[in-house]
């Protein structure tokens, strides 16, 4: 119902890359956003191999009582299916509720920004009026990840599982998956450029 396309912050910053030196923060917030969404479109073809039935909704940015969320993709059968996609590369471990990388460099735990997007996405449907079942998962994609220490009980999945997951998902389907154009929402802040260089760049 929904496709994915390219943040605009994203297409922005990739035409800004080709025409300027963008600042390191910038440049690497700008080969975040690229492998963020390289792992999404990596989900989303697993996705199109067992869709059949599945109303599909894909880079959702909602407002519920002035607080704004993202959701990645949502799947909607007979409960609400909402999926966090990770491209992470590299070993990851985890100590309590605190995730790190391999040199011990802590990082944001994505469950805890799941469970945030699920909370506020619970609140929306309920206000609304719909009692639906709402299950969400966290899911990385890319072969090259490990994740150590984690609990078994974790709602994740890694890419070997993938297949599986969506197999299993797709038997409870009852919904249509036909599919809209749309139009890119949100805002970002962008990097200052001399109007007048990308311009005659171009």
């Amino acid at each position: 119902m929904k496709t994915r396309v390219e943040s605009l912050e994203l297409q922005i910053l990739r035409m800004l890359n080709s025409r300027m030196s963008l600042t390191p923060k910038e440049h690497s917030n700008y080969l975040y956003l690229e492998k963020g969404y390289e792992g999404e479109v990596i989900f989303d073809h697993w996705m199109e191999e067992v869709e059949n039935g599945f109303l599909v909704l894909n880079d959702l940015l909602l407002e519920h009582r002035n607080t704004k969320f993202q959701i990645d993709s949502l799947f909607l059968s007979k409960i609400i299916h909402m999926f966090e996609v990770k491209n992470f590369e590299g070993d990851y471990f985890i100590e309590g509720d605190r995730w790190y990388t391999h040199n011990g460099v802590e990082i944001s735990n994505p469950l805890i920004l799941m469970e945030r997007a699920e909370s506020l996405l619970r609140r929306m449907v309920r206000d609304l009026g719909y009692n639906i079942k709402i299950e969400s998962t966290l899911v990385f994609v890319n072969p090259h990840f490990a994740l150590y220490q984690a609990p078994r009980n974790l709602p994740i999945i890694f890419p070997n599982q993938i297949p599986r997951l969506l197999k299993n998902k797709s038997a409870k389907t009852i919904c249509s998956n036909k599919r809209y154009p749309h139009k890119p929402s949100g805002t970002a802040a962008f990097p200052a450029y001399p109007r007048f260089t990308i311009l005659t760049a171009a």
